[in-house]
């Protein structure tokens, strides 16, 4: 899995008095299966927060498509969420690029 490198700092969700899962999750596996998600998400800011980082991400690579895999100013490495990418495909806010049946990158629709 190659990461790609943003000057960026790593923002985490915040949690507000509960327990939530973050967006980008620190995971070396790569996605394989079919992302199945074809409603709104349950935690509609936590969707929010994971589109409003892969719009900054977008920002500093001056592109539309986004590895799925990401490097950190510090050297944080992550992987999106799954399920974050299943809920922005079905709200039509990105395309997931697949190859040989492996995510490798998503785009981004705005």
């Amino acid at each position: 899995m190659p990461y790609q490198s943003v000057n960026l700092e790593f923002e985490p969700i915040p949690q507000n008095g509960r327990r939530r899962s973050q967006v980008f999750v620190q995971s070396k596996d790569a996605i394989t299966t079919p992302l199945g998600k074809q409603s709104s998400p349950p935690d509609r800011d936590r969707q929010s927060h994971f589109e409003q980082q892969l719009c900054r991400i977008a920002a500093y690579l001056h592109a539309s498509e986004l590895p799925i895999f990401i490097r950190w100013r510090g050297g944080i490495l992550t992987r999106m969420d799954k399920g974050c990418i299943g809920h922005a495909e079905a709200a039509g806010f990105l395309t997931p690029n697949w190859n040989d049946g492996t995510l490798v990158s998503v785009t981004l629709s705005q």
